[in-house]
C-alpha cells in the first residue's frame, strides 16, 4: 500500500518537506495533536526475525520519544512503552507502524473485515510474518500490549481499551490459525 499524494508540512516552495502522513488518536480517530507527522523512518528488525520493518520515528524536530516516555503518565496522559528486547530495555519505545501496515483504506477509512484479514496475511505488508508470527506480535509486541493497558487521557479518564482482552484475543487467534485463517469475503 502506498502513501497517498498528501501536501507537505512545513510548507516549502520545493515540497521537500514531510507528508502530512500522520498517526490517529482517540476513538474518534483525528489526527495526532500538535502536527505530528511519521516522518523519518528507521529499519526495525521484527522479533520474530522474519525481515526488516521501517517504523516512523517523526521528523527530526518532533521524535515520537520526545514525548512519549517509558510508561504512561498519569499527570499529562501521554502515553509510554518500552521493548524489553532492547539494547536498553528501560529505553522508551514509540513508533508509528510502517505505513504499508495501516489499518486505513484510504486516510482516515478504516480498512472493513475482508480488507483487514486479507492484509494481516499479505507477507508483503505484515513484515513477512506468517500466523504463527502474527500470533507472537500480538502476545509479545509492547506496542500491542500497551493498546490493552493504555492508561488515562489527559482530563484523567481511563483511554478505551479493545472490548476483549489481550489473552482472549489471543485465544480467538489461535482458534482462527487452527481453522486456516479463513477471511471473509466482503
Amino acid at each position: 500500500m502506498s502513501s497517498p499524494n498528501l501536501p507537505h508540512y512545513p510548507l516549502t516552495v520545493d515540497n521537500s518537506s514531510y507528508q502530512q502522513d500522520y498517526p490517529r488518536q482517540g476513538d474518534d480517530r483525528h489526527p495526532h495533536y500538535y502536527t505530528v507527522l511519521r516522518g523519518d523512518t528507521f529499519p526495525f528488525e521484527t522479533a520474530e526475525r522474519t525481515g526488516t520493518v521501517y517504523p516512523g520515528m517523526g521528523p527530526p524536530f518532533e521524535r515520537c520519544i520526545f514525548c512519549h516516555g517509558s510508561q504512561n503518565d498519569p499527570v499529562t496522559g501521554i502515553p509510554g512503552t518500552t521493548n524489553p528486547e532492547a539494547a536498553d530495555p528501560t529505553a522508551p519505545f514509540w513508533a508509528l507502524a510502517p505505513a504499508s501496515m495501516a489499518w486505513e483504506s484510504a486516510p482516515g477509512v478504516p480498512l472493513n473485515g475482508a480488507q483487514l484479514c486479507a492484509s494481516l496475511l499479505n507477507k508483503q505488508l505484515n513484515g513477512n510474518r506468517d500466523a504463527k508470527d502474527l500470533l507472537h506480535h500480538l502476545a509479545t509486541e509492547p506496542l500491542v500490549h500497551w493498546s490493552f493497558h493504555p492508561g488515562t487521557r489527559p482530563n484523567g479518564e481511563p483511554r478505551t481499551t479493545p472490548p476483549i482482552s489481550q489473552g482472549e484475543l489471543i485465544r480467538w487467534f489461535k482458534i482462527w490459525i487452527a481453522e486456516g485463517t479463513p477471511c471473509p469475503s466482503s
